[in-house]
C-alpha cells in the first residue's frame, strides 16, 4: 500500500485528531483488594528525594545510601507521559541511572486515549503481573520487561537501560531479519507464560485478566473515534487511487472501511474456539529497545578447526528455531572480516495498551508496523516459523497443554 517500501501505511497514516465525542464507558481495570489507584497529572515529583530514593532501592535489596542524585533532563515529548532521568551515587560508589514516569495528557488526548486508564493498567502490570510472569522461568529468565524500582498510583520508576547498552532503532526504517526474529522469539516466550498464567485459577490470573480488559476499543466509544477513523480512512483511499498498482482495489477498500470499526471490534474480540492471551497491544519499533554484541561475521565455509577457542555457533547466545535463513559465526576481535552488529535481548517497553485476545493481534500488528513489505514478501514464513517454534517450546517448557 505504499510506494516506497517503508514500513507501512500504519505509521504513514498515523495523524492527530481533535475527539468528537467525550469519553464514557469504560472497561476499567479491577484492581484487586479494593485497591483504588487515584491517576492524576503531576505538576511536579515531590518523592524526588534521598529519603524516598534510599528507601526504594533497599525495596530491591540494595543495602546502600544516597549520596547524591541529579536531574539530567525531563522529557514531555512521550506520547501521554512525561519522562524525567535520575542519577545517584550511593556509597559504595555505584551510579545508578533510573526513569520517573507520570502521566502527561492534553485534554484531546485525555479524551481519546483514557491516558488514565492507560497508566492504571501499567501500575497493575509491574506490581502484579510481571513479577508472576517473570517468575514462571526460574532457569530461563524472561528479560523482555524494563526492570521497575516503583509502581504506585501516577508515578513509575524504572531501570534506565541506556547505560546499560540498549538502543532504540531508527523508528523510520523496517528492521532486518536479526532484529525482527529476535523479537518474535520472545515475543513466542511472553504469550506462551501469559496463557499458562490465565489458565490458572489464582490470584495473579485474576490480574492478568484485570490488566488485558480492553480500555480504548469499545462499542460505547465509537463516537470519539468517529474523525480521527474518517481522515485515516480518506487518506489511504487516496493513496491506492494514486498508486496505478493498487487503484483497482480502491472502491472495494473504501467500503471496508465505511464499516471500520465494528470491524475492529469483531477482531479484537477474544473468539471461544482459539486460544487468546495476554498480548502487549503497542509492540512495534518506537516501543522497542535492543542491546548489541559487535562481532564479525564468517561464511559458513570458513575452516574453524585452528580456532575453536575463538569460532561459537550464534544459536548457544541467540535463541532460534534450527532452520535460519544463514549460518552465522560470533568471533573474536582477531578476525578483520565483515564487522557486524548483532542484537541479543530485547526488552518491550509501555504496557499501557495490553489487551486479552489473539496473538495474532500482536504479531501482525509488529509485522506491519515494524518490517518492510520487501522483508515480509521474503521472509515471512521464516518469521512466523520463529513464532511459533517460541511459543509451543515455551508451552512445552511450561508443561501447558494447548
Amino acid at each position: 500500500m505504499t510506494t516506497n517500501g517503508d514500513s507501512g501505511v500504519v505509521r504513514k497514516l498515523a495523524v492527530r485528531w481533535e475527539p468528537s465525542a467525550t469519553d464514557s464507558a469504560l472497561q476499567r481495570p479491577n484492581f484487586s483488594g479494593g485497591e483504588d489507584l487515584s491517576v492524576r497529572e503531576r505538576k511536579g515529583i515531590p518523592e524526588l528525594n534521598k529519603k524516598f530514593l534510599q528507601e526504594m532501592l533497599r525495596r530491591e535489596g540494595r543495602q546502600v545510601e544516597v549520596v547524591s542524585f541529579t536531574v539530567v533532563k525531563g522529557s514531555e515529548d512521550n506520547y501521554s507521559s512525561s519522562m524525567i532521568e535520575v542519577n545517584l551515587m550511593t556509597t559504595d560508589h555505584d551510579s545508578i541511572s533510573l526513569l520517573f514516569k507520570t502521566v502527561h495528557v492534553t485534554p484531546q488526548e485525555a479524551k481519546v486515549l483514557n491516558v488514565r486508564e492507560m497508566f492504571k493498567k501499567e501500575v497493575l502490570m509491574y506490581q502484579k503481573v510481571v513479577p508472576t510472569l517473570i517468575g514462571l522461568f526460574p532457569s530461563d529468565p524472561l528479560n523482555v520487561f524494563t526492570p521497575s524500582y516503583h509502581s504506585h498510583e501516577d508515578l513509575l520508576v524504572f531501570e534506565n537501560l541506556r547505560p546499560l547498552g540498549f538502543r532504540h532503532v531508527d523508528r523510520e526504517q523496517g528492521l532486518d531479519l536479526a532484529h525482527a526474529n529476535l523479537v518474535l522469539t520472545e515475543l513466542g516466550r511472553l504469550h506462551g507464560a501469559a496463557y499458562v498464567l490465565h489458565s490458572r485459577s489464582t490470584e495473579d490470573a485474576k490480574a492478568l485478566t484485570d490488566a488485558g480488559k480492553e480500555v480504548l476499543f469499545t462499542r460505547h466509544r465509537k463516537g470519539v473515534y468517529q474523525e480521527g477513523f474518517a481522515k485515516i480512512s480518506a487518506e489511504t483511499v487516496e493513496i491506492l487511487r494514486e498508486n496505478p498498482k493498487t487503484r483497482v482495489h480502491a472502491d472495494k477498500v473504501e467500503a471496508i472501511l465505511a464499516r471500520k470499526y465494528d470491524i475492529l471490534l469483531e477482531l479484537l474480540r477474544p473468539k471461544d474456539d482459539a486460544i487468546n492471551l495476554l498480548n502487549h497491544g503497542d509492540l512495534w519499533t518506537g516501543n522497542l529497545l535492543f542491546r548489541y554484541v559487535y562481532t564479525h561475521i564468517l561464511d559458513s565455509a570458513v575452516n574453524t578447526d585452528t580456532s575453536k577457542k575463538a569460532v561459537y555457533n550464534c544459536h548457544r547466545q541467540i535463541r532460534g528455531p534450527r532452520r535460519q535463513s544463514r549460518n552465522v559465526w560470533l568471533v573474536g576481535d582477531r578476525y578483520n572480516d565483515r564487522p557486524n552488529k548483532v542484537p541479543v535481548q530485547v526488552v518491550f517497553l509501555d504496557l499501557q495498551l495490553c489487551r486479552y485476545g489473539s496473538p495474532g493481534l500482536d504479531v501482525n500488528y509488529f509485522l506491519y508496523t515494524s518490517t518492510t513489505a520487501r522483508m515480509r514478501e521474503e521472509h515471512l514464513d521464516e518469521l512466523l516459523r520463529t513464532y511459533h517454534w517460541s511459543l509451543v517450546r515455551t508451552f512445552r517448557q511450561l508443561n501447558a497443554r494447548a
